[in-house]
């Protein structure tokens, strides 16, 4: 009676909780704030706003002039100027000539030579709504670039679930259509690049392409079936050196030398597809698996399955004679293999193939969503020690937090990040010879050999190595700033010192600190007001009163005050049942897009997966029932009563006390979704409210047990469930299936989903948002 009673004091914080939660959910989306508004004498306005993005929050500086016209409808005559750039994610194009910066504001590119920052494509982040946010998500997917830089490929939406695979010179602009339809994905974009540049390989509909970007635009262009490799995906194939492309089909290992490219594809059916140059002692699964190689083509790392990781030395005549593995019990995010030198090579002689070792870096997600990386390198010094075998993997100390690992254009150096430092390794000594810990790291890239781009928290600088020369191009975040003395100059104060924009060059340069001077909101025309605002997408809003002739108010943007709080609404599900494959990188996806979700906790996956249950609990995610055991409760094995339905979910309740410290939400999911009258009634006795028919289920997008992967989040998948969604309805994902999926491939396809049901203009929250 204790344990009951306790349980219904519980209940009773919970039901004030939800009233709670309701209020905090319906305004989650209240992420911009106008702040530090600044007028001058010539009616200049400087103002800052607070953005917020997952678990990124910085500050915008904009400038504008007031309107003086007696019709104007917003106090601004024309858009607000953006005065800085914030690092979300940078790319060295052209040999470092050009910086390339996406954010949520768009896409800019500063030319290092001229010293000019120049938007190139415009996301108003002032503006924010559901679709906006689904946009900004979309300035910041994968792109792959040549190594020269001159070449971009990008995956372009179609509609929410396809897109095309477009090449673009970085030169010129102009674009080419590789593949005209391919499933769309944020993370993965399946091409290939030469270390020359000169060829680059592509997929399209299983089966393996070529093309030359330096004719990719010329009217003769060989037809695209005269530039066929052979069927496959984009693991299938690798490059050893510039010459010769490694194509792996089942445990063939084949080489095609880069000069016979076409000669192959014209006499295939004669030819065939390469060169005979050994056998894997395992079937590669292009579906699962990837692998790189050495300059020779004859040493391999395979990862197999996303989790084991293999070394082999194949010989002349196929055999295999050296090997080494190991496994890793965390569901990897990514992986990158990079061939080291033994040596003090320089990169022009860097072709002495028994010099080289692998040095293998994978990104995971750790139990709590965090995203961690671990090192190996391979060891082939018999001497150390008798107990192992002849080559095998050593781990390497990184630092904590270390992610995105980029190897410097002459192969010589290994720069990688954390939250608080850019790190330069040399990989022979595995030693830090650089580290830039200046402020807080967004983001960074090689600009060439010798020197670094840096996205910090409030500036990019350009990181000279050699002299530790950090030289500041512009500024990522708002800083201190206000109108100098002059009235027209705009000066802001960061960590690094006192800078002056220059509006010729939209960028900042270095200056005397600014004389202490009080920001003002009023001068002779105008008076600034602040209006908290307790819905929508603004904390508070600016408008501007006018002190001459008859009074009247303006808002600073109309667009922004007449903006109305969305209705259209959907919830989040994710049924934690007996797998939890995919958890941690789900719980990584919503800390990185600001989401909060409900997941419907089986007792049975309790049991199994107790560190999960307890991170999820820790991320304030809305935790509800599933029942405590995985029972089909309609199965005619056994009869049912509303006491084994009552005492089932106060089990599950208590269990989850017992290791949360915290209290289930009373919302619950039978097994299987598998429901009647007698269960519906038992669970509404015990106080909880049945969740019946997500849109998943109701649709039978997904089967019962998922055991198909492309049933769980295919592109037609999504599409269907993004023709059929509706207000209020709940999208059910299960936490993991038995089999082999690959979980950052389902995880794509989440974030997918996520993107898509916004750009239809729906908010995302948790199931009680909408069934209290």
């Amino acid at each position: 009676m204790k344990n009951r009673l306790s349980g219904r004091t519980r209940r009773l914080r919970v039901c004030i909780s939800f009233i709670c939660i309701h209020f905090f959910i319906s305004f989650a989306y209240a992420q911009i704030s106008f702040e530090n508004a600044d007028l001058n004498g010539a009616d200049g306005l400087l103002f800052s706003s607070g953005m917020k993005q997952g678990f990124r929050v910085w500050k915008n500086l904009y400038s504008g002039v007031l309107d003086a016209r007696s019709n104007a409808r917003e106090a601004l005559n024309a858009k607000p100027r953006l005065l800085t750039c914030f690092p979300q994610k940078l790319e060295s194009l052209q040999n470092g000539s050009f910086l390339q910066i996406r954010n949520a504001d768009g896409v800019f590119i500063y030319a290092s030579d001229a010293g000019t920052l120049t938007r190139m494509s415009v996301t108003e982040s002032l503006y924010p709504s559901p679709a906006v946010f689904a946009r900004v998500r979309s300035n910041l997917i994968e792109t792959s670039i040549s190594p020269d830089g001159n070449w971009i490929c990008m995956c372009k939406k179609k509609d929410s679930v396809f897109g095309s695979i477009v090449l673009a010179s970085t030169q010129t602009g102009k674009e080419l259509v590789l593949v005209e339809k391919t499933d769309f994905s944020f993370t993965k974009i399946p091409v290939l690049w030469s270390p020359d540049s000169r060829v680059l390989i592509y997929e399209k509909n299983n089966r393996l392409y070529f093309i030359e970007p330096k004719n990719a635009f010329d009217p003769a262009l060989a037809e695209e079936k005269f530039r066929s490799i052979g069927e496959g995906s984009i693991s299938s194939v690798q490059w050893a050196g510039g010459k010769k492309l490694i194509y792996i089909r089942g445990n063939s290992v084949f080489t095609l030398s880069a000069h016979e490219l076409y000669t192959r594809s014209l006499y295939a059916a004669m030819l065939g597809t390469g060169k005979t140059a050994g056998n894997l002692p395992l079937s590669f699964d292009e579906d699962q698996d990837s692998f790189w190689t050495d300059t020779s083509g004859t040493r391999f790392v395979v990862v197999q399955g996303g989790q084991n990781v293999f070394y082999f030395n194949c010989a002349d005549d196929g055999r295999i004679y050296n090997s080494a593995f190991f496994s890793l019990q965390n569901g990897p995010a990514d992986f990158s293999v990079f061939w080291i030198s033994s040596s003090e090579e320089t990169a022009a002689s860097y072709t002495a193939d028994e010099t080289l070792r692998p040095l293998v870096w994978t990104e995971y997600f750790a139990v709590d969503g965090a995203r961690k990386s671990a090192a190996y390198i391979l060891d082939t010094d018999s001497k150390k020690s008798a107990r192992l075998p002849y080559a095998h993997f050593d781990a390497l100390a990184l630092p904590e937090g270390a992610v995105k690992p980029a190897l410097s254009p002459d192969k010589t150096k290994l720069a990688f990040c954390t939250e608080e430092a850019v790190y330069v390794y040399n990989p022979r000594t595995w030693t830090a010879e650089h580290i830039f810990q200046d402020e807080k790291i967004i983001s960074f890239c090689w600009k060439n050999a010798s020197s670094v781009y840096t996205g910090g928290d409030e500036t990019v600088r350009e990181w000279e190595l050699a002299t530790d020369t950090k030289k500041i191009l512009f500024l990522s975040s708002a800083g201190d700033f206000m109108w100098a003395e002059d009235g027209t100059t705009v000066v802001s104060t960061v960590k690094a010192g006192t800078f002056r924009y220059k509006p010729e060059t939209n960028t900042w340069t270095a200056a005397e600190k600014a004389a202490e001077r009080t920001r003002q909101t009023m001068n002779k025309r105008w008076r600034i007001i602040s209006e908290d605002r307790s819905a929508g997408f603004y904390k508070n809003l600016f408008f501007v009163r006018s002190l001459r002739g008859p009074g009247k108010t303006l808002p600073l943007l109309s667009d922004i005050s007449d903006q109305r709080t969305e209705e259209k609404k959907i919830a989040l599900a994710f049924e934690a049942f007996d797998n939890n494959e995919y958890t941690a990188c789900i719980l990584n996806m919503l800390h990185e897009r600001g989401l909060r979700a409900s997941f419907f906790i089986n007792g049975e996956f309790m049991r199994r997966f107790p560190e999960s249950v307890k991170a999820i609990a820790a991320a304030n995610h809305e935790c509800a029932s599933s029942f405590y055991t995985t029972v089909d409760l309609l199965s005619d094995d056994f009869i049912i009563d509303e006491t084994f339905i009552r005492r089932g979910l106060a089990r599950n309740e208590d269990e989850f006390y017992a290791l949360t410290q915290k209290d289930l939400k009373l919302l619950w999911i039978p097994p299987y979704g598998k429901t009647s009258a007698l269960i519906e009634r038992a669970g509404m006795d015990a106080g909880y409210k049945m969740i019946k028919n997500p849109i998943n289920r109701r649709t039978e997008f997904l089967s019962e047990t998922a055991k198909n992967c492309d049933g769980i989040l295919s592109a037609q998948t999504i599409a269907d469930i993004c023709a059929n969604v509706q207000s209020e309805d709940i999208i059910l994902i299960p936490c993991g299936v038995k089999g082999s999926c690959s979980v950052t491939g389902v995880c794509d396809k989440l974030e997918v989903l996520i993107n898509a049901v916004s750009e239809s203009g729906y908010t995302i929250l948790p199931v009680s948002a909408l069934v209290y």
